[in-house]
């Protein structure tokens, strides 16, 4: 709303006025002038003086209160004009107002809609990405290792079952696992032309222990694709060699926290929140960490340092890096 300035110009009642007491005035000298009388005299003590002065000082008063009380009116006037003139326009603002806001509403809600049908298209995308592996980033499918990989090394092991007697045979009869097909197979193959990697993961897959870990690192990280963490978009910090040989060798707590080297706190969150509110993911993380833990203690002696930071850029080890921080293990 416009504040209206002072008017500094004189307004043409107070003109009026100036002059109508100008002209009594010279009326009342006039009067004095022709009717012999002093001025001396006529504004002395007596009630007649009394009255002479009343006389004279009346009209002046009653001339500048009639000015100043039109002054005061045509004031009002223009001001109580100016009020109607703002009412009429905040009116039609309103009125504006009330007729575009429907329609603002309706592009608001038809904007909703629009994000919320987006993000239903989201949850469906991550849910074929979890379940189907569609998608077109270079991220490991784990569903689809799990379609081919693991499920043909079950059927390998059902068709061969009849012809080994003993597992311990097999596993007697199997040389070392090399380190760089151990870190191979713990990383997943990228794609599925990796041919190196999936023939490393398939010779750890003949070791129980390594099955084992493997299984239990796809079903936990297959899970946390449902809650959109994927391990290739994770940026752990640089792993420190000693920091993991003192974890597998039974150290715990800040002493060996550069393990946990992924520090994201929204991933650390999501996957906190699930741990919470589903017993059966908790439970395979458990179990997840207790292989990976024993796998640790089993090869660490064979790694070199530069091998050990291989290790832990494994796709395998920056899972166990989340859950590991989750449980409380860097506490």
């Amino acid at each position: 709303m416009k504040i209206p300035q002072p008017d500094k110009t004189i307004s043409p009642a107070i003109s009026v006025g100036i002059i109508v007491s100008l002209v009594w005035v010279v009326l009342v000298f006039i009067y004095f002038a022709f009717s012999g009388q002093r001025l001396s005299v006529a504004f002395d003590t007596s009630i007649l003086g009394l009255l002479t002065m009343l006389s004279v000082i009346l009209p002046m008063v009653l001339i500048w209160t009639v000015a100043l009380t039109a002054g005061t009116a045509k004031k009002l006037k223009a001001e109580a004009k100016a009020l109607r003139k703002e009412m009429a326009s905040v009116s039609e603002n309103l009125r504006i107002t009330s007729e575009r806001l429907p329609r603002e509403q309706s592009e608001i809600v038809g904007q909703l809609k629009l994000i919320a049908e987006m993000t239903v298209q989201n949850d469906k995308r991550l849910k074929e990405i979890a379940t189907n592996g569609v998608s077109q980033s270079p991220q490991i499918d784990i569903v689809d290792l799990n379609r081919t990989v693991f499920g043909d090394y079950q059927t390998h092991e059902q068709e061969t079952q009849i012809t080994l007697p003993l597992a311990g045979a097999t596993q007697a009869a199997l040389p070392p696992m090399p380190v760089a097909d151990l870190i191979s197979a713990l990383n997943f193959p990228d794609d599925a032309k990796d041919k190196d990697g999936f023939r490393a993961l398939r010779r750890a897959m003949e070791e129980r222990k390594l099955r084992g870990l493997l299984e239990s690192a796809q079903s936990v990280m297959s899970l946390l694709t449902e809650d959109g963490i994927f391990m290739d978009d994770l940026n752990p910090d640089r792993p420190v060699s000693g920091a993991w040989r003192k974890f597998s060798e039974g150290a715990r707590g800040a002493d060996v926290s550069s393990v946990g080297g992924v520090l994201d706190k929204a991933v650390l969150g999501i996957a906190r929140a699930r741990m919470k509110s589903d017993p059966e993911f908790r439970q395979q993380v458990l179990r997840f960490l207790q292989q990976f833990d024993q796998t640790l203690v089993e090869y660490e002696p064979r790694l070199q340092n530069h091998e050990i930071t291989d290790f832990a850029n494994t796709r395998t080890a920056r899972c166990f890096m989340v859950m590991a921080r989750v449980s409380g293990a860097f506490a």
